[in-house]
């Protein structure tokens, strides 16, 4: 059985990536929220249905979380946000509340096609707070067009198999992803995801014109910024707070 994005997944998530959502949360959008000391506020996480990142995030403070997620399967899943909302990223900015903070975890914006970014960027200007942050991580082009160009594998879980088979697509910048889940020698479902490739500047570009500007960016697992880093992880904020630390 095949279907959409997300539509069978969600039954084998947390035990095929929870723990590597988990750690790139940790390192990433937490990190830098408890390097600011904020413990409290309105949240919007964005592909926020898997919980993971609601779940950190209510272990280190008292927040009001909304979870967006365009696959109800994926939000039933989340037992700690406060809200969930099922919508589509660009649905975001009709959204009547205003948020302290607005995140997105293990690569979640990945999944955007960059054309729309800026109006991703552009509604999301609305909703945030005058001194609220978007933190989110990103996977790298040089991980999405080198590393997984043309990758198999296969995981154990739940009683059955996960295989992965990855291939960049470089006339579109993108990386397709399929997944088949196996019990004993019968195929269960598959599914077929897309992932996209924007470095820094595309990421700059696509803020001009939405009142946000890069306050930071950094790699996953250090201070610096390289572009061969597999992850790297975005700070947001108004242009009120001008300054891009990016190299």
């Amino acid at each position: 059985m095949s279907g959409e994005p997300f539509s069978n997944w969600h039954k084998i998530y947390r035990d095929s990536v929870g723990e590597l959502s988990k750690d790139t949360w940790q390192k990433g959008i937490l990190s830098e929220i408890k390097k600011r000391g904020i413990t409290d506020g309105t949240v919007l996480d964005l592909g926020g249905g898997n919980g993971v990142g609601s779940d950190l995030l209510q272990g280190i403070g008292r927040f009001q979380i909304t979870a967006l997620d365009s696959s109800p399967a994926m939000l039933e899943l989340n037992q700690s946000a406060t809200k969930k909302v099922v919508a589509d990223f660009l649905e975001a900015k009709d959204l009547p509340d205003r948020y302290d903070l607005i995140v997105s975890g293990f690569d979640s914006l990945n999944y955007l096609n960059p054309k729309y970014l800026p109006a991703l960027f552009d509604g999301l200007s609305k909703i945030l707070s005058p001194n609220g942050l978007i933190i989110f991580d990103y996977s790298s082009p040089k991980f999405l067009s080198i590393d997984w160009r043309d990758t198999e594998f296969s995981q154990e879980v739940l009683g059955g198999r996960l295989d992965w088979k990855t291939k960049f697509n470089l006339r579109e910048s993108s990386c397709d992803i399929e997944l088949v889940f196996w019990t004993e020698e019968k195929k269960e479902w598959t599914e077929a995801h897309t992932q996209y490739a924007v470095n820094t500047d595309q990421m700059k570009e696509a803020l001009k014109h939405t009142g946000l500007s890069i306050e930071y960016v950094r790699n996953l697992n250090d201070e610096t910024f390289s572009p061969q880093s597999n992850t790297h992880v975005y700070v947001i904020r108004h242009d009120i707070f001008p300054g891009v630390v990016a190299k």
